[in-house]
């Protein structure tokens, strides 16, 4: 089991609880992949890399939805790859952890936005 494991069962614990119990794994999921894509976003604004393309200005607007799908898509799968259903439902932790690893997951994410939110107002 790895950091990326309870986070996700973190997501998990909180999202199988009430109306989205049928859809926790997958809610999970893409908590996950939102907070990936944001700490690599971030990465990618202070080491001042350009992910798109050139031409990313010309395509048109069908173009760019398609592109955004299949990278989501693509994404998507690879964690779902990654981190398996059952291995995230099989988990089980302690009252005492699940409850520190949710102020941990808390602050981790208002981190991620203070970083990202730095890294926009530096770079323009």
């Amino acid at each position: 089991m790895n950091h990326l494991d309870f986070a996700t069962f973190i997501f998990y614990h909180y999202f199988s609880k009430g109306k989205t119990q049928s859809i926790a794994y997958e809610k999970s999921i893409v908590a996950i992949m939102i907070l990936v894509y944001l700490n690599v976003l971030t990465l990618t604004i202070f080491l001042e890399i350009d992910l798109l393309p050139k031409n990313y200005d010309l395509f048109g607007t069908g173009m760019k939805y398609l592109l955004s799908s299949a990278f989501v898509i693509f994404f998507y799968f690879g964690f779902t790859l990654m981190l398996p259903k059952k291995r995230i439902e099989n988990l089980h932790f302690s009252k005492e952890a699940l409850k520190s690893g949710g102020y941990i997951m808390v602050f981790y994410i208002l981190a991620s936005f203070t970083l990202f939110y730095f890294a926009v107002k530096q770079n323009m």
